[in-house]
Order: C-alpha cells, then sequence, then structure tokens
C-alpha cells in the first residue's frame, strides 16, 4: 500500500521528492515510486461561495434588503481556473486509489495551511482513510525524511484547523456585509475588512493630529561648555518656561555661577544583541535598512523559506522552543567555520511559554546558492541575527557619565566608547560617542543662553510603528515583556503576523493610504471610508477588533467551538448592519477618469479595459454577456515567474502572441525565453508556450 502526500505547492512537492529519494516517476500533477505518491495544490484551490451561488443566479446587482447575508452552512466551490480544476480531478483520482492506505496533508505550517488542504481532502475523499499532518518548520530535505518519520494524526491539528476556518468564514461575512453595506450607502466602492479598517483608522488619526496640531512656542535654558576646543550643548529640562521673561529671570540668577564637575562614573558593560526575529521586527529590520514594504520583504522572506534557507516565516515570537536546543547546535556546526559560536541555554533565547505555533525565525543547515541581491540582503539580516547571539565573544563598553551643578541644577554628559566588538561584528546598532576627559571638582566657564523652542507635531506612522500597533494596540510604556506576550497569545492582536502585509498592501492598493518609504499617510478616499463608518456607527476599530480576535485565539484553545464562535461573529455583524441600514449617509462623487483601450476583444471585438485584478472585456454587460479575460496573476505565467502585464496583453490582443524574456525554470536554475500564443476555448482563454533561446 501506498501513501499520498499533498503538498500546499509545487515547489514543496519538487523538495519532498528530492527529500524522500527512490526513484519517482513524475506524471501528470503528481510524482510516484514504490512507497509514495506526492501530488500538489497551487495554494487554495477551493474558495467561499458568493452571495450568487447561494441564490443560485448570475451575478446580480447589490441589494441593500439581502444585507446581513449569513448563510446557514458556510459553502466552498472549486475556483474556476481549468488548472486548479485539472489538478483537483488529479488529487482526486489519487487519493481514491485502492492502493492508497494513507493521505499526508502537508499544507504550509499554519492555520491557511491547514484550512487548504483539509478543504481538498474533505472534498475529494470518497471513503475513510488513515489522514496524518507533515508538518514542516521548514523546508529543508533533512527536516522533511525527520518529520516523515514523526507524522502526526490529522486529528491532532482539529483546534487549529477550526480557528483558521472561522477566522476565513469571519473575514468573509464581514467583508461581503460591510461592503455591499457601506458601497451601497455611498454608490461608491468601498472595499471594507475586519483588519482592514483598524489599520486605516490609525493612519488617519495620526495625520488627523498632525493636520489639526498647533504649535506652541517655549523658551529654553541652554548651557554651552567649551572643553578641549569643542563646545558641547546641554539643554536643561527643569528650566523650560512658556515665557521668555520667566526663563531670562532664572538665567539671571546663575549667569555668574561656574559649571562644577561633581562626579565621573565609569564601567564597563555587556551590551546583549537583539533577539532573534519574529516576522514583524525583521520587516521593521527591513524597512529601516532597504526600504523594503511588508509586502516585498515578505515575498523575500517566503521564498527563502521555500528554498530550505530559513524557518518557517510566519511567527509572532522571538523566541525558539526548549526542544529545539539540538536542531541549533547542527545549525551552529554548519555555519560556524571560525569556531567564534558556543551553544547558549538561556532563557532570552530559549523559552517555550513564548512559542505558539512557530519559533522565531533562523537560518538552517543549508548552506545558500544561488541568491539575487535582496535575497542575500535578508538572508545575511536573518543569519547576523543568529550568530549574534550565540557568538562566544562580549561586547563590551565602556560607558563614561559626567555629572554636572550649574548652582541648583544638575545635568548629566554621556559618552561611550567600544573595548571589545562581539555581536556588533555582525549587526552594528550602536555608534560611539566620544567626550573629552573632564576632572572632580573642575570649574567650567558657564555660558547660559535662552534658546527659543517650539512644541512638534507626532510623526507620521511609519511601518515599525504601525507593525508594533498591530501587535498589541494597547501597549503600555512600561509593561513588561511577559505581559506584552501573555496579551498576544490571548488574541490581543489585530489580525495575524500571516496577514498583516497583505492587508497593508491592499489598503494601499485601494488608496485608502499611501506608503513613502516605509512612513504611511492617509489618502482621501481613506478619509471618506473613515467617515463613512463613523456615521455609519459601523465600530471594527481596535476594541472591537480585538474582541473578536480574542474569541478566535479561545477557538484554537477549546475553550470556545466553532459553532459557538461563528454565532457570535454573526450577532455581532447583524446589529452592525440592522443598526446601519437605517442611518443615512452622503453620496461620494466618483472620480471621472478616462479608461485606457488595452485592445480589442478577441471574441466580441469590444473594448478590453485593465482593472485591478484582470483585462477584461467591456462586454461583460451584455446580454449574453462577453466572458473574455485575463488576469493577472495568471497561472500559466505565474508558473513561469511571470505576472501579465499592460504590454503583454496589448501584444496578445493584436498579434495574437507575445515575446516574453525571462520565464524561470521550475527549479530555478536558470531563466528563458520564449513566444506565448493565446488561443480561446469557449469560455477560456488558454495558452502555449513556443521556446526561443534558452540561457
Amino acid at each position: 500500500m501506498k501513501k499520498i502526500i499533498i503538498a500546499e505547492k509545487p515547489s514543496l512537492a519538487t523538495t519532498i521528492v528530492k527529500a524522500i529519494g527512490g526513484n519517482f516517476e513524475r506524471k501528470d500533477g503528481y510524482f510516484e515510486n514504490g512507497k509514495y505518491i506526492v501530488t500538489f495544490a497551487f495554494g487554495h484551490l477551493f474558495q467561499l461561495c458568493s452571495i450568487d451561488d447561494y441564490f443560485n443566479r448570475e451575478k446580480s446587482k447589490w441589494d441593500l434588503n439581502e444585507l446581513p447575508f449569513i448563510p446557514n452552512e458556510y459553502k466552498f466551490k472549486l475556483i474556476d481556473d481549468v488548472g486548479v480544476k485539472k489538478q483537483f480531478k488529479t488529487i482526486k483520482t489519487l487519493i481514491n486509489r485502492e492502493d492508497v492506505s494513507t493521505i499526508i496533508n502537508c499544507g504550509d505550517a499554519d492555520r491557511e495551511g491547514e484550512v487548504i488542504v483539509r478543504l481538498i481532502i474533505d472534498r475529494a475523499l470518497e471513503s475513510k482513510k488513515d489522514i496524518k499532518r507533515l508538518w514542516l518548520p521548514e523546508q529543508t530535505e533533512e527536516t522533511i525524511r525527520t518529520s516523515l518519520n514523526n507524522l502526526k494524526d490529522g486529528s491532532d491539528y482539529n483546534l487549529l484547523y477550526n480557528e483558521g476556518f472561522v477566522r476565513t468564514c469571519v473575514d468573509w461575512i464581514y467583508g461581503i456585509n460591510l461592503t455591499r453595506l457601506v458601497t451601497c450607502k455611498t454608490s461608491k466602492m468601498l472595499p471594507v475588512g475586519r483588519v482592514l479598517i483598524p489599520i486605516v483608522e490609525v493612519i488617519y488619526n495620526r495625520d488627523f493630529d498632525i493636520n489639526n496640531f498647533k504649535s506652541k512656542k517655549y523658551y529654553q535654558a541652554e548651557a554651552n561648555i567649551i572643553k578641549d576646543n569643542k563646545t558641547l550643548k546641554f539643554s536643561i529640562d527643569e528650566l523650560k518656561f512658556d515665557t521668555k521673561e520667566d526663563c531670562t529671570k532664572v538665567i539671571e540668577q546663575i549667569k555668574n555661577e561656574k559649571i562644577i564637575v561633581k562626579d565621573i562614573e565609569i564601567k564597563d558593560i555587556k551590551r546583549k544583541p537583539k533577539k532573534l526575529f519574529s516576522l514583524d521586527k525583521l520587516q521593521n529590520k527591513l524597512s529601516k535598512e532597504f526600504k523594503m514594504s511588508a509586502n516585498e520583504s515578505l515575498k523575500i522572506i517566503q521564498s527563502l523559506y521555500e528554498k530550505g534557507l530559513v524557518t518557517y516565516p510566519r511567527t509572532n515570537t522571538e523566541y525558539l522552543a526548549e526542544a529545539e536546543k539540538d536542531k541549533v547546535q547542527k545549525i551552529i556546526n554548519t555555519i560556524d567555520k571560525n569556531n567564534i559560536l558556543e551553544m547558549k541555554n538561556k532563557k532570552s533565547i530559549f523559552d517555550t511559554s513564548k512559542v505558539e505555533s512557530h519559533s522565531a525565525i533562523i537560518p538552517t543547515i543549508k548552506i545558500p546558492t544561488n541568491l539575487n541581491e535582496k535575497e542575500l540582503d535578508v538572508y545575511n539580516i536573518i543569519k547576523n541575527r543568529f550568530i549574534s547571539n550565540f557568538l562566544i565573544e562580549d561586547t563590551v563598553i565602556e560607558e563614561t557619565k559626567v555629572f554636572f551643578q550649574l548652582g541648583s541644577f544638575n545635568f548629566t554628559l554621556k559618552g561611550n566608547t567600544i573595548k571589545s566588538l562581539g555581536y556588533l561584528k555582525f549587526e552594528n546598532d550602536m555608534q560611539e560617542k566620544y567626550i573629552p576627559k573632564f576632572n572632580i571638582n573642575e570649574e567650567l566657564e558657564n555660558n547660559i543662553i535662552v534658546v527659543d523652542k517650539e512644541t512638534q507635531p507626532p510623526k507620521h506612522i511609519t511601518l515599525e510603528e504601525l507593525n508594533n500597533y498591530l501587535k498589541n494596540p494597547f501597549k503600555k510604556e512600561k509593561m513588561s515583556e511577559d505581559e506584552e506576550y501573555k496579551l498576544m497569545l490571548s488574541g490581543v492582536e489585530i489580525g495575524t503576523v500571516a496577514t498583516r502585509s497583505t492587508i497593508i498592501e491592499k489598503a494601499t492598493k485601494l488608496k485608502y493610504i499611501r506608503e513613502e518609504k516605509g512612513t504611511f499617510y492617509i489618502d482621501k478616499l481613506g478619509v471618506d471610508l473613515i467617515n463613512t463608518l463613523n456615521k455609519l456607527q459601523i465600530d471594527l476599530y481596535k476594541n472591537k477588533t480585538v474582541e473578536l480576535s480574542k474569541a478566535l485565539k479561545q477557538v484554537y484553545r477549546n475553550e470556545l467551538s466553532l459553532k459557538k464562535a461563528l454565532e457570535i461573529f454573526s450577532n455581532n455583524l447583524t446589529a452592525t448592519t440592522e443598526k446601519a441600514k437605517q442611518i443615512e449617509v452622503n453620496k461620494i462623487a466618483s472620480e471621472e477618469k478616462e479608461k485606457e483601450v488595452i485592445g480589442k476583444c478577441p471574441k466580441c471585438c469590444k473594448n478590453v479595459y485593465e482593472s485591478e485584478k484582470s483585462f477584461y472585456c467591456d462586454g461583460f454587460k451584455d446580454t449574453p454577456k462577453c466572458t473574455f479575460s485575463i488576469y493577472k496573476n495568471n497561472k500559466f505565467f505565474n508558473d513561469k515567474g511571470k505576472k501579465v502585464t499592460k504590454t503583454i496583453v496589448k501584444s496578445l490582443l493584436s498579434k495574437g502572441k507575445v515575446c516574453v524574456k525571462g520565464f524561470k525554470k521550475k527549479d530555478g536554475s536558470s531563466t528563458y525565453d520564449g513566444t506565448v500564443i493565446m488561443n480561446l476555448n469557449g469560455d477560456y482563454t488558454n495558452f502555449k508556450l513556443e521556446f526561443n533561446n534558452k540561457k
């Protein structure tokens, strides 16, 4: 009897085949040898049915009277794509073969991956079979082989599936209902989501504070000390006044006093490296150093994971589980070519109580090859942080503090020099600050002046600040790390570390917000959205969103049933929708923009236009409608590392073909050029490839 492994993506299936070995034969949609069948999905094969699907009708006009729409049973449908349908048919045939005894779910090691593959198995399996789970914290061949020998029962992940299922359904009912509600009320397409709203709102609030900020003048005493031909400036916090007269009056009383060195403190301090990376902390660093957006950095980190170079990236912790010490020792043995590392059994690194599903992001034992520049930058950031935490050499800083007295006022000057570099060789996050040498009781001339200053408005939100807010929207200034983790693990967060990047990107594409070099600003449509939500009394801001997020964590901990959780969310949505339906709001005028004609439809000869997700025929409004469209994430192009662009579609429409450079080979080893030919097959648009010159 054989075991069938269902990987979430083709690339993982290929890696699994290499890890198992044993003369696999490649077939159409799967690999097979004497013991295993390895097949794959393309990520999601199923999606939730639309409202129109439930009513068994064609696409219809949105109607307020149908809201709220909450199905008694959540139904899924196969995505309408030729490749998807073919692959599902292949999987269904394979898992129902009489010689297959065991089905192994190898979705990505998270909630979404669990849901993706379970939906496939549940809808394909026709008789009861043994179902196991292959859980991969990293995609190295060694880890795959080890995990295959330690398979878990599929039922061990029921709670993870329940949480993922509820999250999927809840995001759907909130998105569908509130988007339709707000759009119908304003006559303007305004997509709304459970996590999208708090992201837009926090940026809206900050920009509102900035725009309404009124600067206030104040006056502060500033002492200037001249030492070794250097001028040192000190602002004395205690000498800050609303009027120049009050500040001058105090200065007059001390202007003839000497500045006296009262004490000097010099000590060596061992400086600790920053903790290992959670996804959000890694994205924050990449935003600062390389100006990468959250979505761009996530794609690169995910790519490194899929190449087996780093551990699972969608993690919210900066700690490793205590059971991972042997794995860490192997990594140290692999990358420590100069004997500079050692295992450190420290609570600041290993703490299982702060790990939920996945540990911090670290390198694996696989050595990278053929990485592009950005991938190498990101890999080195992760690797250097790992090295910093296991380095033998300490980082030692000599810190000097000089305490001054001026009359009854005190102030301090700090300096530091590096005595032992330690981790600063790999991650330099400090600058030396040299100060002159002083002697105790030394007297210095007092050059004190009044300086005019103004209060400054708050700064616009950066990616780091936004990530920190979403991770813990109720963080207090003096909150301990243990308190932070306790809140996070109880569900006090907005969205998940796995989804935030995508939703931030969505908010940008919808033109609710804009991002410039890692800093966010509200856009006019975002202002319209928040103002409309406030008028409609739709509260999905941080308090309500966190309340709902905590319910999802309760499902995962088996403190709340799947059915009860859906009931809570449904009741909340119903109350919100019914109240908002009774409130009138102003319509939002659309900005008229002449659409660019991309070309002529090859089916009906009407104009083809570009939308956010596809290139579509204007004849979709006709009866019968024209079904011609080309999606930007078309699978044919995606599988070869390309997105469908306007230039590509223009050539396809005018010539029926297009020359494309830089298609990627499936194994990622190199690229090639080719000519893509477009063919129409009924309602479907198909493509085939003619090869040019290989590289």
